[in-house]
């Protein structure tokens, strides 16, 4: 039910609504009976009972990933899909700036490598970590183009590199 209503509530921002219009079995499976329209009033407390498990895998990951460009997503609406089971929503999740320092960090450690890729630049990792990142081999490239790294710690790293040469 949690993801129904979620998912209910993203819709409702978009000026969405569900309506009972397709019939059971003709494009999607009996329990998917359902579609979106715009501007269309479905009955009452039928929209929540219509976002199903169906629904939620085969719209909800478009949705999930409209939801990051949401000005009223918050940083809780952020950190949830910071979680996401799909890498790109988690990707998107690491390059918000309302994702929190710790769900930052964590997603450096995500399965998927282009996901940690935009997680090391997040303006958001805490100081101590972009310093590790920027001393690791396997990692400074990527670091090294985090917006919050400081100015004077540029200037270093550019010394350093120009000395090294």
């Amino acid at each position: 039910m949690q993801h129904r209503e979620g998912l209910h509530e993203l819709l409702a921002r978009a000026g969405l609504t569900v309506v009972e219009d397709v019939r059971p079995g003709s494009l999607f499976p009996p329990e998917a009976g359902w579609r979106i329209a715009r501007g269309i009033a479905a009955p009452g407390g039928a929209a929540r009972e219509a976002l199903d498990a169906v629904w939620w895998r085969r719209l909800a990951g478009r949705m999930r990933r409209l939801a990051l460009d949401d000005p009223e997503s918050t940083p809780a609406d952020v950190a949830r899909l910071a979680r996401d089971p799909e890498a790109e929503v988690r990707r998107r999740a690491a390059e918000d700036p309302r994702l929190s320092p710790a769900d930052a960090v964590r997603l450096l450690n995500d399965r998927v490598d282009y996901v940690r890729g935009t997680a090391i630049r997040n303006p958001r990792l805490p100081a101590r970590v972009l310093a590790g990142l920027l001393h690791d081999r396997a990692t400074a490239c990527a670091a090294v183009t985090n917006p919050a790294i400081p100015i004077p710690v540029l200037h270093r790293i550019l010394a350093a590199a120009a000395g090294a040469a």
